[in-house]
């Protein structure tokens, strides 16, 4: 591991003994903060950019390093701003650290998250590969997941940067604006639990379930198509066979135009590769949890397939 990584890691250590060695957690409470609200408003009276930008900076620490007192930020953010600024700096703040976590995780504990949390990550992994911005949706509309499980393991899966921060700026909207609106009547307010009651996380569920709609759809689609081939496609040559089934998945000649032309450019440039009916050598390569793969033992299990996506296989 580089130096730089290792000074990362080292301040990323430093933040979270220092939150714990503090006692911090113990101002982030309902009492304290209606205690301080009349204070907190004169800060900002004062301060209004500065405030805000401290404020979207706690947050944005308090999510990257997985630290409790989301809710209570939340609350405040309503309290002190407003329901229409209080719900933007949240979600700007939560979606920054985010996107630090997940960065974190991708390029410094990937081992690590992997060897604690892998048989939970695979579920989502999986659910990532297949259907990408609409699973990270349910992910984090369903309250059933948590915020900081979904940063680490989304870092160690292949999902692309973009489709990560836009799935979480549009995905925890809802849910901030539960909270935010609550700490506008910070007064009505007895305790941060009582604000996601079951209503609420009930209905955080079926927006959720809402967001999966195009993975329905394209799982009926697909069961309509091997259904298809199962009645009229045995008569069929295999390459007829492969072109319907590009066909159903959306992927016209054109787009196969580009992709075979980028192959017979990579051929014309002299590169190395197998023909077909070659023997493949063996190798070794890790897989998802890390752990070494061997060719020639999946072989002997049966056909093995070799994919390939964004540089991680």
């Amino acid at each position: 591991m580089s130096a730089k990584k290792i000074g990362i890691l080292v301040v990323f250590a430093a933040v979270v003994a220092a939150f714990y060695f503090l006692d911090l957690g113990s101002y982030l409470t309902l009492e304290t903060l209606k205690a301080n609200r009349a204070w907190l408003e004169d800060l900002r009276d004062a301060h209004a950019f500065n405030f805000a930008a401290a404020f979207v900076l706690v947050y944005i620490v308090q999510t990257a390093f997985s630290l409790p007192g989301a809710a209570i930020l939340s609350l405040a953010s309503g309290a002190i701003f407003g329901v229409f600024h209080g719900t933007l700096y949240v979600v700007a703040g939560a979606t920054g650290g985010a996107i630090l976590a997940f960065l974190v995780s991708r390029t410094l504990l990937r081992d690590w998250v992997v060897e604690k949390f892998g048989g939970r990550i695979e579920g989502i992994d999986r659910g990532l590969r297949e259907n990408g911005l609409s699973y990270l949706l349910f992910l984090r509309l369903v309250p059933a997941f948590p915020f900081f499980l979904v940063n680490l393991a989304c870092g160690v899966t292949g999902l692309p940067l973009r489709t990560y921060a836009m799935g979480t700026l549009v995905g925890i909207v809802p849910g901030s604006l539960v909270f935010v609106n609550a700490g506008a009547s910070l007064a009505a307010v007895e305790s941060a639990s009582r604000v996601a009651s079951p209503r609420v996380l009930g209905s955080f569920a079926l927006l959720g379930l809402f967001a999966l709609l195009p993975t329905f759809v394209k799982k009926w689609k697909r069961r309509r198509s091997d259904h298809w081939q199962e009645e009229g496609g045995a008569t069929m040559s295999l390459r007829d066979r492969i072109e319907t089934f590009n066909a159903s998945r959306g992927r016209t000649p054109e787009v196969w135009a580009i992709i075979r032309k980028g192959i017979d450019d990579v051929r014309a440039a002299g590169a190395a590769g197998l023909s077909i009916g070659e023997r493949a050598p063996d190798f070794v390569l890790p897989n998802q949890r890390g752990e070494m793969v061997r060719l020639g033992d999946r072989l002997s299990r049966g056909p093995v397939v070799l994919n390939f996506y964004r540089g991680v296989w």
